[in-house]
């Protein structure tokens, strides 16, 4: 009867054993992938690469003012707001990495859609020497460069590309 008894025991630790085993295995195969690719597409979210910039624009700043208005909300690229100051992006080795916010009055939000802009013709980046429009009034900037967008832009959960080369520049 006493080796029953142990024999019973033995065979319920072992299944318990086997239990927890399962349980940490597929605990560990849902954990996801940590090979960095979903950081990598968290980055590209609610952003507009712009390729293409010629080396004199290292160094300075995009102004992206509005890509599109669809019903009353304006696709806008900057880095960043603060309800106050406005930080233009970065240019550096030929490519900027725009944030896009939908704006609608002073509500800004990141921008995740998906769209197509079609109307580029009149499509201004502005290239300025300043980071930001704090203490500059309207349009007082140190404009350097300007190029019109040419072609579509289409956006993919909020993430697109666009080369410059073929745009029209201004200077």
């Amino acid at each position: 009867m006493f080796k029953e008894f142990i024999l019973k025991k033995f065979i319920k630790l072992i299944g318990f054993i086997a239990i927890v085993a399962v349980i940490g295995f597929s605990m560990t195969a849902c954990g996801g992938d940590d090979s960095g690719d979903a950081t990598e597409i968290e980055a590209k979210t609610g952003r507009l690469l712009l390729t293409g910039f010629p080396d004199e624009c290292n160094g300075n700043y995009v102004i992206l003012p509005v890509l599109k208005t669809i019903e009353g909300i304006r696709l806008s690229g900057f880095q960043s707001y603060d309800g106050n100051t406005t930080t233009w992006t970065k240019i550096s080795n030929g490519k900027a990495n725009v944030p896009i916010w939908t704006v609608k009055g002073y509500i800004v939000e990141e921008y995740y859609g998906n769209d197509t802009i079609n109307d580029l013709g009149t499509q201004r980046v502005s290239i300025v020497k300043e980071p930001t429009n704090a203490g500059t009034a309207g349009d007082d900037y140190t404009e350097v460069n300007a190029v019109f967008i040419t072609g579509p832009i289409v956006f993919v959960n909020g993430y697109a590309e666009k080369s410059l080369i073929d745009g029209w520049w201004q200077k």
